[in-house]
């Protein structure tokens, strides 16, 4: 079984949010007409990410159960179409400001949340948002899924604690910019491989940022290359694969939890 994912690719301008959002609908609409099962969005498409943003948090920071989630629930539903949101930055009831990451199913129910667990203290985010403090994962149709942000793919042992999980597909979204691109993709290739899913990657384009989103398969091998040019990007994720390939090579029979020992602490 393999199903089709399309990457939207786009620029974005700094704090612009009625231009962002126009731009989204757009890329969204197009993504229908590919035919494809699920589309996966940038982190902070709607504001951007970066000085800016942080230094007005407050104006840019969402309400829970917001209206720009609410308008993805809506196109998931009316148009039969799975949804990795991107991210929103939003308060929640505990005062706290989060970098939070939907997963919204072709019925519009939200079926997965994330909070962004590692925040990128050089770039200032931690001063501003408050860390996530836990994985998560769904059941699809389309095999279990869980969710990183950006700065998240630097940390393995987040990659691995889903792999403890029988995950099949590790959807990133970010805002990686220059230089990192060989950075970004190596360590995509690396949690694919070293963990056998695929991974199906997300990144913003425009100045000062390098694309390059991905869809890369449980053996490292890049699939899909979208390049640095803004635009919709689509291929397979094929699921017969994966089991294969654990089935050839079950090397994470092999761990010597014995030894060593990773988990979530709650």
């Amino acid at each position: 079984m393999n199903f089709k994912v399309t990457l939207i690719q786009c620029n974005m301008n700094i704090g612009e949010e009625n231009y962002n959002l126009r731009k989204m609908k757009k890329y969204l609409t197009k993504a229908v007409e590919a035919n494809t099962d699920l589309v996966v969005l940038p982190e902070t498409w709607l504001t951007g990410f970066g000085k800016k943003i942080f230094e007005n948090i407050n104006t840019y920071a969402k309400k829970e159960n917001n209206e720009i989630l609410q308008y993805l629930k809506d196109f998931a539903f009316d148009k039969d179409l799975h949804i990795v949101g991107g991210t929103i930055l939003e308060k929640e009831r505990d005062g706290n400001i989060y970098n939070n990451l939907y997963y919204i199913n072709r019925n519009g129910i939200v079926e997965g949340k994330y909070s962004k667990m590692h925040l990128y203290s050089p770039g200032g985010e931690h001063k501003v948002v408050t860390p996530g403090h836990d994985i998560s994962f769904v059941e699809t149709e389309f095999g279990k899924f869980g969710f990183m942000i950006c700065y998240d793919i630097r940390f393995p042992e987040l990659a691995r604690l889903y792999a403890q999980k029988e995950i099949d597909v590790l959807y990133v979204v970010a805002n990686f910019n220059d230089p990192k691109k060989d950075q970004w993709l190596n360590l995509l290739k690396t949690r694919a491989l070293e963990n056998q899913f695929y991974v199906v990657a997300c990144n913003r384009s425009g100045k000062k940022y390098f694309g390059n989103s991905v869809i890369i398969n449980p053996e490292g091998d890049i699939q899909l290359n979208a390049g640095r040019r803004e635009g919709i990007y689509s291929g397979y994720v094929d699921l017969s694969l994966i089991k294969a390939i654990r089935k050839e090579f079950p090397y994470l029979e092999d761990i010597r939890n014995d030894i060593y020992n990773l988990k979530l602490n709650k």
